[in-house]
């Protein structure tokens, strides 16, 4: 779950003023998410799972099986995981 919360937080923070700033009616900008990938060690093939509502506006990620472990016996490996999310946006056109 913080992972997801990190994720949304540097999502807002990387979007441009404007689309932060509610618009007038007369520059109404309509900003979608058409579909979500979470790929990565972490996050392998068949184990995430994204729920996303149909407006395309709010989701959700859940993984079984981003299992990280440390110390005696664990191998390097088990102690970094990853799991990169893409999204795909629609947005009015004149933005990018």
């Amino acid at each position: 779950m913080l992972l997801v919360s990190l994720l949304f937080a540097a999502l807002v923070a990387a979007l441009p003023y404007d689309i932060l700033v509610p618009p007038s009616a007369a520059d109404k900008v309509d900003v979608s998410i058409r579909n979500i990938t979470a790929i990565g060690t972490g996050c392998p093939k068949g184990h995430s799972v994204v729920n996303l509502n149909p407006s395309g506006t709010v989701f959700d990620v859940g993984f079984d099986s981003f299992v990280v472990s440390v110390g005696p016996g664990s191998a390097t490996s088990d102690s970094r995981k990853n799991c990169r999310m893409s999204l795909n946006l629609a947005f009015t056109s004149g933005y990018q």
